[in-house]
């Protein structure tokens, strides 16, 4: 039916009414669209189950910045979960996710990261899990450089902003603003770090605006935001349909090595793995007395070595400690992990002693960061391993953060003790 709109006896426009034909097609589109979304997440879970046993090549990031695959292999629970960043994307031999492919102790590795990753994108991927983790242990990996960078609390410079791009998941950012289980507290505290990189929202005013209201929860802005959240969920439930179809791409293009048959349980030598991956590491390193690997060395380190000596001694080093902003951060992923009901153990590299000797930080002033991170554990009641015996051991790290084989067979004992319960 045909109206025709007139002002002061003037037709300006002429419109049809909805008639109920018109409103049974929309009704037959829509429930056609929910149908398909639905069978695409039961093909794609599908599909995403089979593959999280295997060594994921194609997806690499699409595990780091989606959440299909994390679920899926969640879903398994003999998987342990690792999060971290370039340590766990570095291809080395007895890397844990290879190394406990065939579940040779009873379980699997799933890892999730990639170079670059800060804490605070992890932090969002564990948020966005939500539920999935409750009852689960988890391990997060972090360089003990960390401890030692400053960074502004306010907003960060554009390198910084650039280095977050690298690795930022819209959908984990949506997930974390517009989580349902998320303590209001802790989403706010949460929404005050995402303000520094703010650049990044700039692709979506609905995040954008998320992030400013929660960051600063007025009266008014709390009512803004309660607006959001149901646009904020659809935007979720969008992202994650298109993390399904793009991981399912992927996957029917062959974007999985199938593993190898699981193992019936056994004891590993771990001290004959230990002596493995020292043998490794020594080959790798034929140039320099530090055990850093030969070509790292000759690109990274022998250019610079002379600008080095001396460069940190220990006032600027311990300077360093008490100015990093890690600590703010590290305390909301505790905070999230525990309102998920989740177990973490946190690994930490050592330093690189017998380079940091040659710099000019002395033993005591590393043992001072050692305690200070282990007293921070004590304080938060949280598991967590430095590997300080290890500092002046120069072929446990590759090179100033990354571990050796030599590191990953230690890496792996304590990731195994932890799942075990043997840990100290």
């Amino acid at each position: 039916m045909r109206r025709d709109l007139e002002v002061d006896g003037a037709v300006v426009a002429s419109c049809t009414r909805p008639t109920r034909t018109h409103l049974t097609a929309c009704g037959i589109a829509l429930v056609a669209l929910a149908v398909s979304a639905l069978l695409l997440a039961a093909v794609a879970e599908r599909a995403e189950a089979r593959a999280r046993g295997g060594l994921t090549v194609v997806l690499e990031g699409q595990r780091a910045r989606g959440l299909a695959m994390q679920r899926a292999a969640l879903a398994d629970r003999n998987v342990l979960m690792l999060y971290g960043a370039s340590e766990l994307a570095r291809p080395v031999p007895l890397r844990a996710q290879e190394f406990f492919a065939s579940a040779p102790t009873g379980f699997r590795a799933f890892s999730v990261g990639e170079r670059g990753t800060p804490l605070l994108m992890n932090l969002q991927s564990i948020v966005a899990l939500g539920e999935a983790l409750r009852g689960r242990r988890v391990a997060i990996f972090l360089t003990i450089d960390a401890f030692l960078h400053a960074s502004s609390r306010s907003a960060l410079d554009s390198a910084q902003v650039a280095a977050f791009r690298g690795t930022f998941s819209m959908l984990h950012a949506a997930a974390t603003l517009f989580s349902p289980t998320l303590s209001a507290e802790l989403k706010r505290e949460i929404a005050k770090r995402l303000v520094r990189v703010a650049p990044l929202f700039d692709g979506s005013p609905l995040l954008g605006a998320a992030v400013r209201l929660l960051a600063d929860p007025t009266p008014l802005h709390r009512i803004e935001y309660a607006l959001l959240y149901p646009f904020g969920r659809l935007m979720v439930h969008a992202l994650e349909m298109q993390d399904h179809a793009v991981v399912l791409g992927n996957l029917t293009l062959g974007g999985v090595v199938v593993p190898s048959a699981e193992q019936t349980p056994r004891p590993v030598d771990w001290e004959q793995l230990r002596s493995e991956g020292d043998a490794m590491a020594r080959r790798a390193s034929t140039n320099n007395p530090y055990g850093y690997e030969s070509g790292f060395y000759e690109r990274q380190v022998l250019p610079k070595r002379e600008a080095h000596r001396n460069s940190r001694p220990d006032s600027v080093f311990l300077a360093e400690l008490r100015e990093a902003a890690v600590w703010d951060t590290l305390e909301l992923l505790i905070r999230a992990l525990r309102e998920h009901g989740a177990t973490p153990l946190f690994v930490c590299s050592p330093f690189k002693g017998v380079y940091a000797d040659f710099k000019g930080t002395s033993p005591a002033a590393r043992s001072t960061v050692y305690a200070a991170i282990r007293d921070y554990a004590r304080r938060q009641q949280i598991a967590l391993v430095t590997f300080e015996a290890y500092d002046a051991d120069p072929y446990f790290l590759v090179d100033q953060s990354h571990p050796s084989p030599k590191g990953w067979a230690i890496y792996n004992e304590a990731l195994d003790a932890f799942v075990h319960d043997r840990l100290d």
